[in-house]
């Protein structure tokens, strides 16, 4: 249908308070120039066009009434050995199928 869909696991409040995410998707870990910035979103998950092959990266942040953020629990180590918390990595193949990193 010509769109993605990312998706993650819903985060929790210890003081039962509302919840909002951000997404971000990039095609480089720096996220220099994104391709989408999706803020204040309710529900946990994301939606964007149809990207061509190649590598990206993604990371959600949570943040709640009080205004504490949280990143994601995953990670990405760069070639450079450097370890971005919060990130994850894939590549779309040629054929459209997606691999995570």
């Amino acid at each position: 249908n010509g769109q993605l869909t990312f998706g993650w696991e819903a985060s929790y409040d210890f003081d039962d308070e509302a919840v909002t995410y951000k997404f971000e998707l990039a095609d480089n870990y720096q996220f220099n120039n994104p391709i989408s910035v999706q803020e204040n979103l309710i529900t946990p998950q994301a939606f964007c066009n149809a990207l061509p092959a190649g590598q990206y990266f993604f990371r959600v942040s949570c943040q709640n009434e009080s205004g504490y953020t949280q990143t994601a629990m995953a990670d990405y180590e760069a070639e450079d050995e450097a370890t971005y918390y919060g990130v994850i990595c894939f590549y779309i193949n040629a054929d459209g199928s997606i691999v995570r990193g």
